[in-house]
């Protein structure tokens, strides 16, 4: 009789241990989802932030100033969403965990909440070197603007110095031949 009840006793702990393990496994698999779905996320976020970055330089004339303020405030809205939505995608994980396997759970909470660290740290750095990335192209962009300005106008000023010094006028024409020269250098989009 002690050994029938033994036995059915032992059944029962095996059948509860399969199912916990069962369980085990599928909230793995919920987490590598949950996982592999963030990072897919993330990188649409970044290609995201990366167009709008490259519309924002190609619309924007002057101000590179603006530019980078934009671009901090899109990249920081962008990476704090993200890493909203995974933070509670991680909870939530953690959550049914807890619900649903009270015995052995601290050992699996442990390490998913080791491998969320690594993981968050790893996004973090990753979302932060594209930021630094961008950053660069939006100083180049702004060098090479400023470059192109200037050779415009030093090429503006040498066309109205040598119309000016190329005929003898008064001296009260001079301005009036400076104005019209500038003037002609607007009209021909060169300023």
């Amino acid at each position: 009789m002690g050994i029938i009840i033994l036995s059915v006793v032992l059944g029962v702990v095996l059948y509860a241990y399969e199912r916990s393990l069962k369980q085990v496994r599928r909230l793995k698999r919920e987490k590598t989802e949950e996982e592999k779905k963030a990072r897919t996320e993330a990188i649409q976020l970044v290609k995201e932030a990366r167009q709008k970055a490259a519309e924002i330089i190609g619309e924007a004339k002057v101000n590179a100033e603006k530019w980078q303020q934009v671009m901090d405030e899109e990249m920081e809205k962008l990476t704090n969403a993200q890493l909203g939505e995974y933070k509670e995608n991680l909870q939530k994980i953690s959550n049914d965990i807890e619900l649903g396997v009270q015995s052995g759970a601290e050992d699996l909470k442990k390490a998913l909440e080791q491998e969320t660290v690594g993981v968050e740290k790893t996004m973090v750095k990753k979302i932060e070197a594209k930021l630094a990335e961008t950053e660069t192209e939006v100083e180049k962009y702004k060098q090479e603007r400023m470059a192109e300005i200037d050779q415009k106008a030093a090429i503006i000023l040498e066309k109205v110095i040598k119309k000016v010094f190329t005929k003898a006028v008064k001296t009260s024409d001079h301005e009036a031949l400076i104005i019209q020269e500038l003037e002609e250098a607007k009209k021909e989009d060169a300023i």
